[in-house]
């Protein structure tokens, strides 16, 4: 599930409708049709989306669509109407049994409290923005009805561009100031020292066997 919201971007009551007859991996993507809704006294329904940019269809990346194929072999039943994702009983996935999922699953990667699943979607939109692609583009795959939330992820992106290219700046300056010999001997040392932290790092890690024995 983190996979998906990661790498597809849709929303928890997307990801808590989908069915398995919404999974289409011979053309590797995702059938969004309808959601999981939560009303006020705890009563969830299953609803289409609140708007028609939200019935879509969202392409996946192979390994995405690798690991639902073996999720889907593994923990969902053979019915079309099987739910794809569950609580850890089988029963309907709610935000109340996903906060528990969600709060070990974060401690087991070393995130911090203040990540939620919500934020996988920001990724989604920002790395797809960072990627190329365009405010209609972004719409169409996460869902929205309008450009505003789309271009906030493109307006991120042009951003963290800005400042790749202030570093580059940084780089050209210092640059300027050294003979060409003092520039080649300076790029000599900065390649021998990132190949020793790699190769003290490459030697902390313990061997296959050892891991396999800890596991």
């Amino acid at each position: 599930m983190l996979i998906v919201a990661a790498y597809v971007g849709l929303r928890f009551g997307e990801l808590a409708g989908l069915r398995r007859r919404d999974v289409d991996l011979l053309h590797q993507r995702l059938v969004v049709t309808e959601q999981l809704v939560e009303l006020a006294d705890g009563t969830r329904v299953r609803t289409p989306p609140k708007t028609k940019a939200r019935i879509r269809r969202v392409s996946m990346p192979a390994t995405v669509s690798a690991a639902l194929a073996a999720h889907l072999d593994a923990y969902v039943g053979a019915e079309p109407d099987s739910l794809l994702f569950t609580g850890a009983r089988g029963g309907t996935l709610t935000r109340r049994n996903w906060a528990r999922i969600w709060s070990g699953a974060r401690q087991n990667a070393g995130l911090p409290p203040t990540i939620h699943l919500h934020d996988l979607r920001h990724y989604q939109g920002t790395l797809a923005a960072q990627l190329g692609a365009t405010t209609k583009e972004l719409m169409a795959r996460l869902g929205h009805s309008s450009p505003r939330a789309a271009m906030r992820y493109q307006h991120a992106s042009e951003i963290r561009d800005r400042l790749i290219a202030d570093k580059f700046d940084e780089v050209a300056r210092a640059a300027a100031n050294r003979t060409p010999g003092q520039a080649i001997r300076s790029a000599k040392r900065d390649a021998k020292r990132n190949r020793n932290a790699m190769e003290t790092a490459g030697s902390r890690i313990e061997p296959a066997s050892a891991l396999d024995a800890a596991s």
